[in-house]
């Protein structure tokens, strides 16, 4: 794991607004399904007449196991979703922020010679190549 990228967080406004977008396209779903469900479990529970005081008091319980449920499962959810998040979107930032590096020393040194690798599973390969080619050309034409 030699090519392996020390920092997840790389481009810290880029990154913060895509792991907020995600987590707000799946929090507000989410949080919708749960009222709902809370909703209709609380109108069965409302029409209903339970015959006894023991009866009433499960249907309590079981209404807080539930709630206890989608707490436990949706902070589990979400931990996770974040964390797929930051990684998924380090392959595609960290290619990003690399070329901005790599441009910025070609430009300021004129070092055309200068070739752009990114790790195998990154994002944007076919531009790095694309670049590269642009370089060779670049530094053709400036030998000539």
């Amino acid at each position: 794991m030699k090519n392996k990228r020390r920092q997840l967080i790389i481009n810290p406004p880029v990154q913060f607004k895509f792991i907020f977008l995600i987590f707000i396209s799946i929090s507000i779903p989410a949080m919708i399904i749960s009222f709902w469900s809370f909703s209709i479990l609380q109108n069965i529970v409302a029409t209903s007449e339970p015959s006894s005081e023991v009866v009433r008091h499960a249907i309590a319980l079981s209404v807080r196991k539930l709630n206890l449920l989608i707490v436990i499962g949706f902070s589990s959810i979400a931990t996770l979703l974040i964390y797929w998040t930051v990684l998924f979107s380090n392959r595609i930032v960290g290619p990003i922020y690399r070329l901005e590096r790599e441009l910025e020393n070609i430009v300021e040194n004129g070092d055309f010679g200068r070739r752009l690798h990114f790790r195998k599973d990154d994002a944007f390969q076919a531009l790095a190549s694309k670049i590269n080619a642009l370089l060779e050309e670049i530094k053709s034409k400036t030998q000539q």
